[in-house]
């Protein structure tokens, strides 16, 4: 004999299985769209893709909960599912890299003023680039000493060959000062450069999901497989609670239907029903033995009333008649709207 059908969800159960199935789908429409509409150059795109995402997601969450009992739903539903976590990837990707590009803006931002300050400090420096100076102090010190050579040649007073030494020192100190300038604006080039370097590492590192880079690191596997499979893992996720909330908040079948399917069985399988004869009333049933009509594959019984001074006591059916009391019970039971009634008294036996 099969067993009883599967226990039915009260109304209260079926009312927030609901109300969580809305949410999720609501949630999944709501994600689905997003990411569709991405991909929609103009308007009309945008509806159209939206619309599509939303009857993939409703699709892949009510079918299985409207026809449980059709394969080829559940092959549609399956086809929905994958498209859905299609929409579903998409989003959660396009939410981890505008996720990242906020980080590394956040990473930047503090060594973005830092090369600020220094592109200032360059450009306030007016020497000329650090090849021409000192290309030009060489010069310079070329001619003072052909100054002093001169000058030193000199048997008398020699006032022009002096100026002319005085003039070459004077322009080596200042292509000195010069020098110097165009050194501290080569060194804070060079400091610009390891910033931007650094600020790009940054950036590039920020932009990786922490959880996925530690989960990378750990496994060995690359970071970009690590955020595929989190996605794919919280998109099948999402949608198998969706399915299970709706399976819940629409039952398969109806609880009376599931009860009167359940007594077919238990009548397909017991036989024959219970026939069960009139009596008449206007007479009055003889003492002794009573006998009563049974139908085919019930057990035998006799019902004569115990003698005078001894309690009605109950033996049990032989070994052959038990497997027929037995179902004989259960599908009685079966039939009793409230169960089985609690007997006054034993059979007699």
């Amino acid at each position: 004999m099969s067993m009883a059908a599967t226990a039915q969800p009260t109304p209260l159960q079926q009312r927030a299985a609901l109300a969580l199935a809305l949410g999720i789908t609501g949630v999944c429409v709501t994600m689905a769209a997003a990411a569709a509409s991405d991909r929609g150059a103009g308007v009309a795109d945008q509806a159209l893709y939206t619309a599509v995402a939303g009857a993939f997601v409703v699709g892949s969450h009510v079918l299985p909960a409207l026809s449980s009992r059709r394969p080829g739903m559940w092959l549609l539903s399956a086809l929905c599912l994958v498209a859905t976590l299609y929409h579903l990837g998409h989003y959660f990707g396009a939410a981890a890299d505008r996720a990242g590009h906020q980080r590394a803006t956040q990473a930047s931002t503090g060594q973005g003023e830092q090369q600020t300050l220094i592109r200032r400090q360059i450009d306030a420096i007016k020497a000329r680039p650090l090849a021409d100076v000192a290309a030009e102090q060489a010069k310079a010190t070329a001619d003072a000493a052909r100054a002093t050579a001169a000058a030193s040649r000199c048997g008398g007073r020699c006032t022009s060959q002096q100026a002319s030494v005085t003039a070459a020192q004077a322009r080596i100190d200042a292509l000195a000062v010069e020098r110097q300038q165009a050194d501290r604006r080569a060194g804070l080039e060079a400091r610009l450069l390891t910033l931007s370097a650094a600020a790009d590492s940054a950036a590039s590192a920020r932009r990786v999901d922490p959880m996925d880079a530690q989960i990378a690191s750990v496994t060995g596997l690359p970071v970009g497989a690590v955020g595929l499979l989190a996605t794919l893992a919280q998109g099948l996720l999402l949608e198998v609670l969706g399915i299970v909330a709706w399976t819940v908040a629409i039952p398969s079948q109806p609880r009376a239907e599931a009860q009167s399917e359940s007594v077919r069985d238990a009548a397909a399988e017991l036989g024959e029903p219970v026939r069960v004869m009139p009596i008449e009333t206007s007479r009055r049933p003889a003492a002794g033995r009573l006998t009563a009509v049974r139908p085919a594959g019930f057990p035998a019984t006799s019902a004569m009333p115990p003698a005078a001074g001894q309690g009605v006591r109950a033996a049990p059916p032989p070994a052959a008649a038990r497997s027929g009391w037995r179902q004989a019970g259960q599908w009685l039971a079966a039939r009793m709207p409230r169960g089985m009634p609690s007997w006054p008294h034993a059979a007699p036996h």
